[in-house]
């Protein structure tokens, strides 16, 4: 009977861890839900500003284009008049001249050559020029229309900051975890790097080749949010790591893989045949090359021996401090380049 009543309770137990996992999917599935109303709601609240301020754009487009030809035509219109005038008055002072030229009277003739020796007033149409040109107009309403798309994108990044600072964590550094170079203070909210090796008892929690630290509280499930003051800090490196991750071994060999078409980004610790990380999605729109080589060997003051494998590009570090097993988050394709973070920054 004892041994039915513990198989009953191993069975209830099961019953209700299921039914816990039951609920955490209904749960995650009702946020889930919530996620995407909000996006599609976020959505159509900026693409409806979008569309009305492209309208508004193309209506101050079409006036100011209107108002400039009309300045133009007007402009035109005064100048044209101008010349007219000053065609006619050009035209009587041709035929004055004509009939004085077969006058008789002497007397006249002095009088009137008085008068029409000097040229009637004209302007010099040299200098005078007429608007006929539309350019800026539309770079301006297009700037207009950048401006408003730049306003409605930071609210957005505003709002994506909200909600997602709203499962912020508090956690603490810690110590034992803290490679023997780091100082940490006493509220474990603080690290940096002493530059002296702190003689301390070994810890298996402890990084040895890495320059790195773990928090005191890890988390396995659920979201969460943390915030990382790194002002006047000219290099770091910030992520999150398995408990797995190794701690003393030193990598020696790097294996890059690159699938162009499939844009897949892949690295391999060669040497314990172990897939690290690898960056799906990637875009590739050019040429690639290995980058950051050279930025490897100044800080670490090592020797890169580049080999090639097949279709890979495997890149022999020696001595290099990589804390490899967490996400790469800057592992990316810009600019017809690889790259990535895959190198230990002090």
């Amino acid at each position: 009977m004892a041994q039915l009543g513990k198989i009953e309770a191993e069975v209830q137990q099961m019953i209700e861890e299921r039914q816990k996992n039951i609920q955490e999917i209904k749960d995650t599935v009702k946020r889930s839900k919530a996620d995407a109303d909000r996006e599609i709601a976020d959505g159509v609240q900026v693409i409806t500003a979008l569309m009305r301020c492209i309208e508004n754009c193309q209506d101050d487009l079409n006036q100011m284009v209107k108002e400039r030809l009309k300045s133009t035509e007007t402009q035109a219109e005064g100048l044209i008049k101008e010349l007219e005038q000053e065609i006619e008055d050009l035209t009587n002072r041709s035929l004055e001249v004509k009939q004085l030229l077969h006058t008789n009277d002497h007397l006249h003739f002095l009088q009137a050559f008085t008068s029409l020796k000097d040229p009637p007033p004209t302007r010099d149409w040299t200098t005078v020029e007429v608007p006929t040109s539309c350019v800026g107009i539309l770079r301006r309403s297009l700037d207009q229309l950048e401006e408003t798309l730049n306003m409605e994108m930071k609210k957005l990044r505003d709002a994506e900051l909200k909600r997602v600072q709203q499962y912020e964590v508090d956690v603490t550094l810690d110590p034992d975890t803290a490679q023997l170079e780091l100082n940490l203070s006493e509220d474990g909210n603080q690290v940096h790097h002493g530059g002296v090796v702190k003689k301390l008892p070994d810890n298996p929690k402890r990084f040895t080749q890495c320059v790195c630290v773990l928090t005191r509280q890890s988390f396995s499930s659920g979201r969460f949010y943390f915030e990382v003051l790194v002002k006047d800090k000219t290099a770091w490196d910030l992520g999150v790591v398995r408990e797995s991750i190794n701690r003393i071994a030193e990598l020696q060999k790097v294996g890059v893989f690159v699938d162009y078409d499939e844009g897949l980004l892949s690295f391999y610790d060669v040497e314990a045949r172990v897939h690290l990380y690898s960056a799906t999605g990637c875009t590739f729109s050019a040429e690639l090359w290995l980058s950051d080589v050279t930025r490897l060997s100044a800080i670490d003051r090592v020797v890169l021996g580049i080999t090639p494998g097949g279709s890979w590009f495997i890149v022999g570090l020696q001595g290099c401090r990589l804390p490899w097993e967490r996400p790469f988050s800057s592992a990316s394709i810009r600019g017809g380049q690889v790259r990535g973070d895959a190198y230990n920054s002090r």
